[in-house]
């Protein structure tokens, strides 16, 4: 890639050098393929990386404990190395994401045509999530209760799929805030995003958080379910399916235990 490569006893890897090499198949492809004619381009987000990528990772390892509690107080080294090991992969993949959607900007590259599911991404990204009430339509499930207790029904279910929607939403809306207060602050170059480059944004912010939620369960799963050590070794698809499996069975015997007492009720 740089001058010097031919001669391995004096050649030493600068630090953007090492940076390229390791991320080299998460940059956009053109300027991985064509490091040489793009050096000014990938210097560029080198130093975006690098003065990002430490309060990024700080921001997320604040919410680590505070979303999954068990993770903060977990201390073999196997595991703690596993936990470890989420912010600075989340946040890397978070800015790789953007640096392909900034590069997409630049070159001019319609989203709208780029996304073949662009209309489902307004649908569902293009606003901010909200709650399903019960609403009058549903009326006639109940028609036996009175206005005023329809009117009660209504309130108290309303209630509970607003504390519901608080539950799984409030940890989302938190690591999207930390996020966005960090590369808004250090990544300029996102200000000159159009509406529907926005709306991709949104698509990688929520897929970002999936990502995260998957690496946390994966872990306190682990741990709630006593997994041996030796589990850790597996793929996260393989460990997945194990703890699914595990889940599974858990739940069967917790079902027929139900079943048997209320047989005895009876």
């Amino acid at each position: 890639m740089f001058e010097g490569d031919d001669d391995d006893d004096d050649f030493i890897e600068s630090d953007f050098e090492k940076w390229f090499y390791v991320h080299e198949t998460d940059l956009p492809r053109e300027l991985a393929h064509n490091s040489e004619r793009y050096t000014l381009d990938l210097s560029i987000l080198y130093d975006t990386y690098s003065k990002t990528i430490s309060p990024l990772i700080h921001a997320i390892n604040l919410l680590l404990p505070k979303h999954y509690s068990i993770l903060g107080k977990e201390m073999r080294p196997p595991i703690v190395e596993k936990i470890e090991a989420i912010a600075p992969d989340i946040a890397s993949s978070f800015l790789f994401e953007l640096f392909k959607l900034v590069y997409d900007q630049k070159r001019g590259v319609n989203v709208r045509e780029k996304y073949n599911s662009f209309d489902f991404y307004v649908k569902h990204y293009g606003r901010p999530a909200q709650p399903h009430f019960m609403r009058d339509e549903y009326r006639g499930a109940l028609p036996d209760l009175s206005d005023e207790e329809w009117a009660e029904r209504v309130r108290e279910v309303n209630i509970e799929i607003q504390e519901e929607f608080d539950e799984e939403n409030t940890p989302r809306v938190e690591f999207f805030d930390a996020l966005q207060s960090v590369v808004f602050s250090h990544y300029s170059e996102l200000e000159n995003l159009n509406p529907d480059e926005w709306i991709i944004y949104a698509v990688i912010l929520h897929n970002v958080y999936r990502e995260y939620q998957d690496r946390c369960w994966l872990v306190e799963s682990f741990i709630d379910y006593g997994l041996p050590l030796q589990y850790l070794e597996l793929s996260k698809y393989d460990l997945a399916q194990k703890i699914i499996y595990i889940k599974d069975e858990l739940w069967e015997v917790e079902y027929c235990q139900r079943k048997e007492e209320r047989q005895k009720e009876d």
